[in-house]
């Protein structure tokens, strides 16, 4: 009851001011922090920054700021004018880098404004492929577009999303293909033998996220993809360019831009409709010498995707057996 009446003293006497933020930068590497965007409260700006460590107290850290002269005129606000910050934090970071918390606090003793921030993954940053490439591409190509048949290689749903009913309509034909049996999957096979198992000339729509790297022939899977496929179909595959490795041993390749045109062409069948690179990030040598210098400073993403139409039947063939060459089985 006492803490009530005084939170409404407090309330009447020192307003809630409203709290605008953007976070344009968060990363983390050797376990530091890295954290940049602008913030700023009605009436005042922000004179203090605290995170929450990983035993849950309050650590007030040092920041810079910097002119946001773009902000203020959003907001027609003169207190916005230098309201862009960038800290980096170093001690007690929580073990899971996402949950990390800021509060920004304004000046007064008495009466200060304070506002916590959760989730900086996602107020103002790109929030990666799965939240426009993927998306805009099933819009572009897919919505309102007549597609009524579509196959997609890699479907098993191991993270526990199922893309069939992520992104396309109820009442598409689809069939799943992957490696492995679970839940999407409607055909048990490997994509380098994939017109043995699904029809030929049917498919309008084609799509493969995060596959290609693990294929150990991916021109001889075009290849099938060309035979399964509608001509005017449209495929869309979607890799990596710079990568970690994983789900070893079956862990090939990586894929830059202009590398798609190598697999999808008149000589395969294809022309391609458009190629990207998403996703951008720097790789950063653990030692330094003459080779590694300036390493960082390079291009590199995440990920690499192509989208391509199939304009014509294909008299290639790659008569290689995928099991004469491997014999270990794909991880679960």
């Amino acid at each position: 009851m006492i803490n009530r009446i005084k939170t409404k003293i407090k309330n009447s006497l020192f307003p809630e001011q409203k709290f605008h933020y953007n976070i344009e930068k968060f990363s983390e590497y050797n376990d530091v922090g890295f954290v940049s965007g602008w913030a700023f409260f009605d009436k005042e700006p922000i004179a203090r920054i605290a995170y929450q460590t990983k035993n849950g107290r309050w650590k007030y850290v040092e920041f810079e700021v910097s002119e946001s002269k773009d902000v203020a005129q959003a907001y027609d606000n003169p207190v916005a004018n230098k309201a862009r910050f960038k800290l980096k934090v170093f001690d007690s970071l929580p073990e899971k880098i996402l949950s990390l918390k800021l509060r920004f606090e304004t000046s007064a003793l008495i009466g200060a404004q304070k506002r916590v921030c959760e989730h900086l993954h996602i107020h103002g940053i790109e929030r990666g492929p799965y939240r426009q490439y993927v998306p805009n591409f099933f819009k572009d190509f897919v919505e309102g577009k007549g597609v009524k048949t579509a196959l997609e290689v890699g479907s098993r749903a191991r993270s526990g999303v199922n893309n069939r009913d992520t992104y396309l309509p109820e009442d598409i034909e689809f069939t799943g293909v992957d490696v492995l049996e679970g839940e999407g999957v409607d055909v048990v096979c490997d994509a380098h033998e994939l017109s043995k198992h699904v029809s030929h000339d049917h498919y309008e729509l084609v799509y493969s996220l995060n596959v290609f790297e693990h294929l150990l022939m991916p021109w001889k899977v075009v290849l099938e993809l060309n035979k399964v496929m509608k001509k005017g179909g449209v495929v869309m595959i979607f890799t990596h360019h710079a990568f970690p490795l994983h789900d070893l041993p079956w862990d090939y390749y990586r894929f830059s831009d202009n590398a798609w045109y190598s697999l999808f062409n008149k000589a395969t069948g294809f022309e391609i409709i458009k190629t990207d690179l998403i996703d951008q990030v720097s790789i950063v040598p653990k030692c330094i010498y003459e080779g590694s210098v300036g390493v960082k400073d390079g291009g590199a993403y995440i990920h690499s995707a192509v989208i391509a139409r199939k304009i014509s039947d294909t008299t290639l063939e790659w008569p290689v057996d995928s099991k004469e060459i491997i014999e270990t089985e794909y991880p679960e």
